[in-house]
């Protein structure tokens, strides 16, 4: 029988050619390393106790960290930024810094994201552990292990077919209560030369929360600094 050394060295391996099939269906490393900012305009239903409620959202990403959304919603248009640091929300009812525990959820958020993550896992920057192979809606994936800035796990779940991230699940704690959540990926569309989900779906304790219906993204457009400031 191989010795726990043996079959350490054999995961890690196995964890190295799973990251370099997912950089090389998503683009190669060379293309994803050239996106330094990402526009996107999407459908958003959200489901609540209420009922769904259909959003308009504007989502502007400058990697690594920085974010704004601009959400159009039945009451009324709201924004969320965060700069990498600091985040706040802005409406009619004027700014409002949301808490460090948003704070957090955004800067694993930003890590999440299928481009800087392929970046980092391709160049070593986060170690990452092979944890075998799982079905996601009826299809085989490889999944992988890594820890996040907040140094909760995310499991990575990468179509064996497709070599795409078709899968994210982590925890999130959100007003002192602890969630699992999970992120699927699909209909996945090359933008110059970059593949991205133009379908995303979050369920949160295992039922649909949001669904994201994607109808544009443009990459390395020109941004003003000040979307991602807190307003005088």
């Amino acid at each position: 029988m191989p010795g726990t050394a043996t079959v350490a060295a054999e995961a890690k391996l196995k964890a190295k050619e799973i990251v370099v099939a997912a950089v090389e269906a998503h683009g190669g490393l060379e293309k994803l390393k050239a996106v330094k900012n990402v526009v996107a305009d999407m459908q958003t239903t959200t489901h609540t106790p209420m009922g769904p409620m259909d959003l308009q959202v504007a989502l502007y990403q400058v990697y690594p960290e920085k974010m704004r959304q601009n959400i159009v919603t039945p009451q009324g248009e709201i924004s969320v930024v965060f700069d990498g640091e600091a985040a706040f929300v802005m409406s009619v009812a004027g700014m409002q810094p949301l808490p460090p525990e948003m704070t957090t959820s955004l800067t694993d958020a930003a890590f999440r994201d299928t481009v800087p993550l392929l970046v980092h896992l391709s160049q070593n920057d986060v170690p990452v552990q092979y944890a075998g192979t799982e079905e996601v809606d009826g299809k085989p994936t490889s999944a992988l292990l890594v820890k996040q800035p907040s140094g909760e796990i995310v499991k990575i779940f990468i179509s064996e077919e497709t070599h795409y991230i078709i899968k994210l699940a982590f925890r999130e704690t959100e007003q002192g209560a602890t969630m699992d959540k999970e992120t699927f990926f699909s209909d996945f569309r090359e933008v110059e030369g970059v593949q991205f989900a133009f379908h995303v779906r979050q369920n949160v304790n295992g039922e649909l929360y949001t669904d994201n219906r994607v109808s544009n993204i443009k990459l390395n457009t020109e941004l003003d600094e000040s979307l991602f400031e807190v307003p005088e």
